[in-house]
């Protein structure tokens, strides 16, 4: 409005923001007073009787204007009675979780996290939520009541805790057995165990657990069959020393080798010969060592 006033084509707001805030110093005389006359022009403000009297300290505060948040749900400890209902229904994750309601954010990795110890306290909201549907399911099959409280008691009253011993032993037979955790996971296991839960044995993620299930693991682990041997010295020279007694190389060896083992390739032998894996699969290596001994030598 003041700029319209002055009637002059080169005043402009920003020029005179930049004087009532001496971010400019000087000024054009002719501009500076048809501004200054403008505002002489312009009538006083109506007088105030009281200062609250102005608008802007009337002006409601910003915060109140939004409705205040919903605080979330607290964090509560995870009762027996939730691995009890697990025990009785042996129920898979991903069932569980379909069978909660559309608003219930669980999440499969945070339930994992339940079920495997590596959290004691979780929302409220969510476990009533699985404790609901865990509640509304029938016993597994050829559970008795009295079989029911059983496996409760041993799994509440104490967990073993995971040790550096028994991490060294499960690696140890995973490489003498080339077995994984998810290998190991027979249709007799018990109820709660997964392969997911040993991996966080392994990786430190999970400090305590079952002794039903450690117990298991290792039952499991020990005895598997060895199925890798170790690529020795030894070993590599008596692979070389067949590829010059023969004169033939890995890729003419399996070219047209008759019932190979899946997954064996060239690619896999000859790395052999390098001694780059420390292990590799005993059926493998006893295949290529019987193929090679079965080719006459070189003339």
């Amino acid at each position: 409005m003041l700029v319209r006033e002055t009637e002059l084509p080169g005043v402009k707001a920003e020029t005179i923001y930049l004087w009532t805030n001496k971010k400019r110093k000087t000024a054009n005389p002719k501009q500076l007073n048809a501004v200054l006359k403008a505002w002489e022009s312009l009538p006083d403000l109506p007088p105030l009787a009281n200062v609250s009297d102005l608008p802007y300290l009337n002006a409601p505060k910003p915060g109140k204007q939004f409705p205040k948040r919903n605080k979330r749900p607290p964090n509560i400890p995870i009762p027996p009675e939730f691995y009890h209902h697990l025990e009785r229904t042996a129920i898979g994750q991903r069932a569980l979780l379909r069978g909660l309601p559309p608003d219930c954010k669980l999440r499969a990795s945070a339930f994992s996290r339940w079920t495997s110890g590596e959290v004691k306290r979780v929302p409220q909201d969510q476990l009533e939520a699985a404790m609901k549907a865990l509640e509304s399911l029938p016993d597994k099959p050829g559970t008795s009541p009295t079989q029911k409280k059983a496996p409760l008691l041993k799994k509440t009253e104490a967990r073993v805790a995971i040790t550096e011993e028994l991490r060294k032993f499960i690696k140890h037979h995973r490489e003498r057995t080339g077995l994984n955790p998810s290998d190991i996971m027979r249709s007799d296991r018990p109820a709660g165990l997964s392969a997911s839960m040993v991996s966080s044995w392994i990786n430190l993620k999970v400090r305590t657990a079952s002794p039903e299930h450690v117990e298991y693991v290792r039952k499991a682990f020990e005895t598997a069959p060895e199925s890798r041997v170790k690529i020795t010295k030894e070993l590599s020279r008596l692979f070389l020393f067949n590829r010059e007694r023969t004169g033939v190389a890995v890729v003419e060896l399996l070219r047209n080798a008759p019932n190979r083992p899946k997954g064996l390739n060239a690619t896999t032998v000859q790395s052999w010969l390098g001694r780059v894996p420390k292990t590799a699969c005993k059926e493998y290596v006893d295949y290529v060592l019987e193929l090679w001994a079965s080719l006459p030598d070189k003339k």
